[in-house]
């Protein structure tokens, strides 16, 4: 199920990356661009130009000195801030990020359409039509709405573990007629010694009794123990049916998903 498991993994990437692309709304209270750039023209003539930047920098420690505050540095112009990529992703998934957004967006679509259809495709795979799930160390084919392929051999194994034997034992019968026996010696001739034989073949036919019991008890366990593990194979190549069914639908319902995603993502990325 290497492939299925692939296909799902493609169907929540591309779910990920249209939650990604989502929201390109300007937030309340966003600056206008007017006001954007006001905004940076007096960060740029507060920074000063390279000779006066050290004098304001100065000036303004200073002057927090005097303040009795805390002096924190502006961030420079000129300093760091990532990679052109860094800035574009960064700029292109921020949540409302407005037109900022989908103008970092529009300049990543050529990448970002191109790996979103393959997730799509990737997702909309084939369901599987069958499965093999292992039964008593054997291969049982399974598919939905179908019998499962494979049970006869799995009931051949479970009877060669129960075989069927005979009750009363030969060893219980010969038990009981060397009891019989014994007893008739004490009518034909009342002695000590017809006594005894008497009192063993009575033992005899007592244990005897006492085996049959058990014997009779312990083939109702092996039946029963017997009939258990036949339905257990039944009820798991049934699960194994069951779980391909689920498979089907998570892949089907993945594949649709899939497709939803992709409009929205050429829709975010203006490519649709």
């Amino acid at each position: 199920m290497a492939g299925a498991e692939e296909a799902l993994a493609a169907g929540a990437r591309l779910a990920a990356l249209r939650e990604l692309c989502a929201g390109t709304a300007a937030p309340a209270g966003t600056d206008t661009p007017a006001t954007s750039l006001a905004g940076v023209l007096r960060a740029l003539v507060d920074e000063g130009t390279g000779e006066e930047a050290p004098l304001l920098r100065r000036a303004a420690e200073l002057r927090a000195v005097v303040e009795n505050r805390e002096y924190t540095a502006d961030e420079q112009w000129a300093a760091p801030v990532g990679t052109a990529l860094e800035l574009l992703l960064a700029d292109a998934f921020t949540p409302d990020g407005g037109p900022l957004a989908r103008t970092a967006r529009a300049a990543g679509a050529r990448w970002l359409l191109p790996n979103a259809q393959r997730l799509a495709a990737g997702a909309a795979t084939d369901p599987p039509r069958e499965a093999t799930a292992s039964i008593e160390h054997l291969p049982v084919r399974v598919r939905t709405g179908a019998p499962p392929d494979g049970l006869d051999a799995v009931d051949r194994r479970i009877d060669s573990r129960y075989p069927g034997s005979p009750v009363p034992t030969r060893a219980t019968v010969a038990v009981a007629a060397a009891g019989a026996v014994l007893l008739p010696p004490l009518a034909a001739w009342p002695n000590a010694l017809a006594v005894i034989a008497t009192l063993a073949g009575a033992g005899l036919l007592v244990a005897a009794a006492v085996r049959w019991r058990g014997e009779v008890r312990q083939r109702a366990e092996r039946r029963e123990r017997h009939a258990a593990s036949l339905a257990g194979a039944r009820q798991r190549a049934e699960r194994a049916a069951g779980e391909l069914g689920d498979l089907r639908d998570r892949l089907a319902a993945a594949a649709q998903r899939a497709g939803d995603d992709l409009d929205a993502v050429k829709s975010s990325l203006g490519g649709g």
